[in-house]
């Protein structure tokens, strides 16, 4: 089992990008481990594991009884109370 962290070749892991490295990581909501491409990593994408990527996704947008899409405000963004 690998261990968070470790970086490893493309063909290491079984997939057939060749040159790529990945890092295994694990998912920021669920915990779930899994192999990211060292690319996205060091950019902040895909952090999530994809579940909790169509979780947050749905999330944040939400159609209402018209149509529009309504996204969710923190309460403490100056923009809550319009």
């Amino acid at each position: 089992m690998p261990r968070i962290g470790e970086i490893r070749r493309a063909q290491d892991i079984g997939h057939h990008n060749k040159g790529e490295s990945y890092i295994f990581l694990p998912c920021k909501d669920c915990g779930k481990e899994r192999w990211i491409r060292n690319v996205y990593a060091k950019k902040g994408k895909h952090l999530r594991c994809p579940q909790c990527a169509n979780i947050a996704k749905r999330r944040v947008l939400r159609r209402n009884f018209m149509g529009y899409i309504q996204v969710h405000i923190d309460n403490t963004n100056p923009f809550f109370l319009m």
